[in-house]
């Protein structure tokens, strides 16, 4: 099922900037956690990009550390290039 949305969260806002960027590049709209649980009806197929709790998690998947690594860092890191392996595996997962 394709996703309807990208929901993230954000504490300083530029890890706003990746779901927004990821959306231009497949598709779907990007909301905060906030505007989803408004916006979106209960059960819609999303993206997650939720890194409240993550980092505190003592059991964490690599995918999950590399998802924290990619979204905890500051905004100049935001680019494609970056996102490479989230847009390769989007497109696999035809996103």
């Amino acid at each position: 099922m394709k996703p309807t949305a990208i929901v993230y969260t954000s504490s300083t806002g530029h890890t706003r900037k990746y779901p927004l960027l990821l959306g231009e590049q497949i598709g779907p709209p990007a909301f905060s956690l906030e505007e989803a649980n408004s916006r979106l009806p209960c059960g819609s197929p999303v993206i997650s990009m939720l890194t409240k709790g993550l980092a505190s998690q003592k059991q964490r998947t690599e995918q999950d550390d590399r998802m924290l690594q990619l979204l905890s860092r500051d905004e100049s890191y935001v680019s494609p290039d970056n996102l490479s392996e989230i847009l390769q595996w989007c497109r696999k997962e035809q996103l």
